[in-house]
């Protein structure tokens, strides 16, 4: 993302107990999700892999960011200061 985006962009692991405290639709969920695929998915990057041979058309995190950059920075823009 820092790459694509010109800004500096850093990971920040959340735990599953406050994300699910978000208060947001669907926090509690996404929570489970991301503990379940942490736990339980060690093997990302060869899954990803498998992925993209099922399917040549998927297109990868960064190759959507590059063709969604400018409304992806204005999304940034807009909520910044909100």
């Amino acid at each position: 993302m820092s790459r694509v985006l010109g800004l500096t962009v850093r990971y920040n692991h959340i735990q599953r107990d406050v994300y699910s405290g978000f208060g947001f639709p669907g926090a509690e969920e996404l929570a489970n999700m991301f503990e379940v695929q942490r736990l339980y998915i060690p093997r990302r990057s060869q899954h990803l892999m498998e992925s993209y041979c099922m399917n040549p058309g998927m297109q990868s995190f960064e190759s959507w960011l590059v063709k969604n950059k400018r409304r992806f920075l204005q999304l940034l823009n807009d909520t910044e200061y909100a």
